[in-house]
């Protein structure tokens, strides 16, 4: 069965399986970030989220820098479905809570995490705008990976109908990012 045919259960249902995203065993946050995708089919949230979605979105959101890379691919697919439908700017203020978290990860030791949080910030589009100069800077990452990830996220963000409005969040990061890729030890790839 599908969460969404609990009726107003599935709220409760979300909270509960949001708990499980929390605990230490990869394999029970990927299984309930597996459940939490089960509401993001268009049938259950059509072009504006209900108050199930509105649950799950941040918890999901929360989960695009997770340590497991298959706990973060369970939780970008339906959030990226959503987007892609232009729906999860409706929950703009649902979400907005875990952009920092992201963010900070965009500076974690792991480059895996660096990564993960930079395809997370393409992901959420406009709502993730508060870190764009923290995503410009990871262009100059040391590693490959992240700034690949970086570079694709920065591409999807331009691409978007908010565009002008995120451009000027990234203004701050330019000198930053200038002399970075100015210096002698910096490899590009």
């Amino acid at each position: 069965g599908n969460l969404a045919s609990l009726g107003d259960a599935a709220g409760l249902a979300v909270k509960a399986i949001a708990r499980r995203l929390e605990d230490p065993n990869r394999h029970v946050r990927s299984a309930a970030a597996e459940a939490l995708r089960g509401l993001s089919v268009a049938e259950v949230w059509g072009r504006t989220p209900g108050a199930v979605a509105r649950d799950a979105v941040p918890e999901l959101v929360a989960r695009l820098a997770d340590e497991d890379p298959r706990v973060r691919r369970d939780a970008r697919a339906p959030l990226q479905a959503l987007r892609d439908a232009g729906c999860i700017g409706d929950l703009g203020a649902a979400v907005a809570p875990a952009v920092p978290e992201i963010g900070r990860r965009l500076r974690d030791e792991d480059w895996h995490l660096r990564e993960a949080a930079a395809r997370a910030i393409g992901v959420l589009g406009a709502v993730a705008a508060p870190v764009i100069p923290r995503l410009i800077e990871a262009v100059a990452d040391d590693s490959h990976h992240v700034r690949k990830a970086a570079k694709a996220a920065l591409e999807i963000l331009c691409s978007s109908r908010d565009a002008e409005d995120l451009r000027a969040f990234g203004a701050g990061a330019a000198f930053h990012l200038q002399s970075k890729l100015r210096s002698a030890d910096w490899r590009g790839g």
